[in-house]
């Protein structure tokens, strides 16, 4: 079983695990918003930047260099299309409900 230096090893001193560390402080920000009087737009600016933490992440953050570098703005298009396809359907949804 893994102690706690292995992990934070792994979570601080890798640039995969910084970047997972900083998302999750994004994510836990953005659920204390909602608590905030200003909440929508901190829920949006928010939201937005969680949203695009996800392209520093994964098969996008595997590569260094040109490769690396071509891949996170398209993971971040990706995203961001699903999340404007999702909500265009959401709405004709219940538009028509």
């Amino acid at each position: 079983m893994a102690g706690y230096s292995t992990i934070g090893s792994a979570v601080l001193h890798t640039s995969f695990g910084q970047v997972w560390f900083w998302h999750l402080m994004l994510v836990l920000a953005t659920c204390g918003a909602t608590a905030s009087p200003w909440r929508y737009p901190l829920l949006l600016m928010l939201s937005m930047a969680a949203l695009l933490s996800l392209a520093f992440t994964g098969h996008a953050a595997m590569y260094d260099g040109l490769r690396g570098a071509a891949l996170q703005p398209d993971a971040a298009s990706l995203g961001g299309g699903g999340v404007v396809g999702g909500t265009v359907a959401t709405v004709v949804n219940a538009a028509l409900a």
